[in-house]
């Protein structure tokens, strides 16, 4: 069963249905855990899902099996680029919040 899982996540990922997708994919895990494709298969959905923290530790699972693997190697350089702009974002809206104090700037100050 664990290849129909595995198509199915694909369809399910295709539909944009990604959740759905992380599904399949996880059944199809739970059958068959060292599975590198598949792992990757989750780091890429949760890529999509715009969960880069997730993608890294999937496609970290999945070099782990298949280290040489271009595919894997090149989503996780993209997931690790995007959890940092992602960081960086969250950092900056965090210094921008505590610099703002209402009231600082009224027009009738």
């Amino acid at each position: 069963w664990e290849p129909t899982l595995v198509a199915l996540g694909h369809c399910m990922r295709k539909l944009c249905r990604f959740a759905a997708a992380a599904d399949c994919y996880s059944a199809a895990l739970a059958l068959c855990p060292a599975s590198p494709s598949t792992l990757a298969a989750m780091g890429f959905v949760a890529q999509l899902a715009g969960d880069p923290r997730v993608a890294v530790e999937h496609y970290h699972a999945a070099l782990a099996l298949r280290p040489d693997d271009p595919f894997t190697t090149d989503m996780l350089r993209a997931a690790l680029q995007e959890y940092a702009e992602a960081a960086a974002a969250e950092e900056e809206a965090a210094a921008a919040a505590a610099g703002f104090a209402p009231g600082r700037f009224s027009a009738f100050g």
